[in-house]
């Protein structure tokens, strides 16, 4: 019996080539994984560096060209600490290292027109523009060799001044503003006598209608004048070049824009008809007859809404306020555009005016007012160009 029996022997098995690929494809995975949350984290604070460093170089912009109305020095200033004073990063951009901030003046004219100013010309800026540059840090990004992206971020800021010169008729009822031609206003004229005709008073109630214009009868109209140049809200305006006389009874001595008679503050005054609360939607207000004034509309019907509160300009400290922000539909002393020490003063357009008009202060009977004042308007709002 054969009990030889055929041995084999096996062999070692070998490490599969396979396991070593996978080495391979997990530190591709690897790379994609950091790939993906550089994307989603590096590329989030990007974004948000972006967004804050446009926000800061608007404001900026903005605050330089509003300041240009009292000279370049101060509209570089103004853009410079504004702009150091925004966030970026976590840091303010005046804190901030890694970030650069340049500040330009320009004349402008369009967007393909424009100069970037030396300092020797800096008197004939009427715009700003500024930049922030920042390199953001990329915490997933250094990992796959990408260590920082950089943000670039300009805005530029347009100061538009608007200018009219006007007429303020004397005839100019203020409550007659945005009223269409024919309405009645004021109440009726104490000196008009009855059935009969007094020849200071000749008519007894006034009526709405273009300046110039007059009823059937011969009875001028009394609406005031109105700013032919666009109102923007939120702009600054400013009455300068003030000249002319009125006076509100032709028997009586013209007053000037102030109401002043002879040197002297005249008589305060307040619309009869208003009765301290209003007269056709439009606020009362107390101020010196013969004085100038203004109010401000939207495109409505000033009847439509209720009145605000009226204002008091009684004292000549209330006359001197250096700025004013008033209502819609809420008349205020103008005068020649001046404190009594000569300081201009400013009117900040209210939000959603659309219409300004410019009329002088009596307490009924407008239409036989005589005289009236000449001004110059001026409107400077800032406008992002670029």
């Amino acid at each position: 019996m054969n009990t030889n029996k055929k041995t084999t022997l096996s062999r070692p098995r070998q490490p599969s080539r396979r396991r070593g690929g996978s080495i391979i494809y997990v530190a591709i995975a690897l790379m994609a994984l950091f790939a993906i949350c550089s994307l989603a984290v590096d590329f989030g604070r990007w974004e948000l560096c972006n967004s804050q460093s446009q926000r800061a170089a608007d404001s900026a912009a903005r605050a330089g060209a509003f300041k240009l109305t009292t000279g370049y020095a101060a509209a570089l200033s103004s853009a410079t600490s504004v702009a150091n004073a925004n966030y970026l990063d976590a840091q303010t951009v005046g804190s901030n290292p890694k970030a650069t901030l340049t500040v330009q003046l320009l004349n402008w004219t369009s967007s393909s027109n424009y100069v970037v100013l030396a300092p020797a010309n800096y008197n004939q800026a009427n715009a700003v523009r500024v930049n922030i540059s920042y390199n953001v840090p990329l915490e997933f990004g250094a990992i796959i060799g990408i260590s920082s992206k950089g943000v670039s971020r300009t805005a530029t800021a347009l100061l538009v001044t608007q200018t009219q010169k006007i007429y303020v008729d004397g005839k100019g009822d203020p409550w007659l503003a945005g009223e269409p031609t024919g309405t009645q206003g004021s109440q009726p004229d104490p000196g008009y006598q009855g059935q009969g005709v007094n020849s200071v008073h000749p008519w007894k109630y006034d009526y709405a209608g273009p300046v110039g214009g007059s009823m059937p009868d011969g009875q001028p109209y009394s609406s005031p004048p109105q700013a032919s140049i666009p109102i923007v809200p939120g702009a600054v305006v400013t009455v300068t070049s003030v000249s002319g006389s009125a006076t509100y009874d032709p028997n009586t001595p013209d007053g000037n824009a102030n109401g002043t008679i002879n040197g002297a503050t005249s008589t305060l005054f307040r619309d009869a008809a208003a009765n301290g609360v209003s007269e056709h939607g439009i606020a009362d207000v107390t101020m010196p007859i013969d004085s100038m004034n203004m109010v401000f509309l939207n495109d409505k019907l000033p009847d439509s809404t209720a009145a605000p509160q009226p204002l008091d300009f009684s004292t000549q400290a209330q006359r001197d306020y250096s700025s004013i922000s008033p209502e819609l539909k809420q008349p205020f002393y103008v005068g020649t555009g001046t404190t009594s020490g000569g300081s201009q003063q400013s009117i900040v357009v209210p939000q959603g005016a659309t219409r300004m008009f410019m009329g002088m202060m009596d307490g009924w009977e407008w239409d036989n007012n005589s005289g009236g004042y000449n001004a110059t308007i001026t409107e400077r709002y800032v406008q992002m160009v670029q």
